[in-house]
């Protein structure tokens, strides 16, 4: 099992919130990030990360070229 990071853009709060999960591989991790997003109304998107690399990204975080909160993140995902 791996550990991963779930940022997660909810509509109630200003700064994403991070979740961290354990999953086989990225696949079953972006899958829980996926679900995640789709069982709250409030989530407006999420993006997986681990070791400060951006794996996957949904929703609202799917739309920004890099993370909000990291100004000096390359833009290439």
């Amino acid at each position: 099992m791996t550990s991963f990071e779930i940022y997660i853009d909810d509509e109630r709060y200003q700064v994403p919130q991070v979740v961290f999960i354990m999953a086989g591989d990225r696949v079953a991790a972006a899958q829980a990030a996926v679900t995640m997003m789709h069982e709250n109304r409030h989530y407006r998107g999420v993006e997986l990360r681990r070791d400060d690399e951006r794996i996957f990204a949904a929703g609202s975080f799917a739309k920004r070229p890099r993370a909000a909160w990291r100004d000096d993140e390359p833009r290439a995902c």
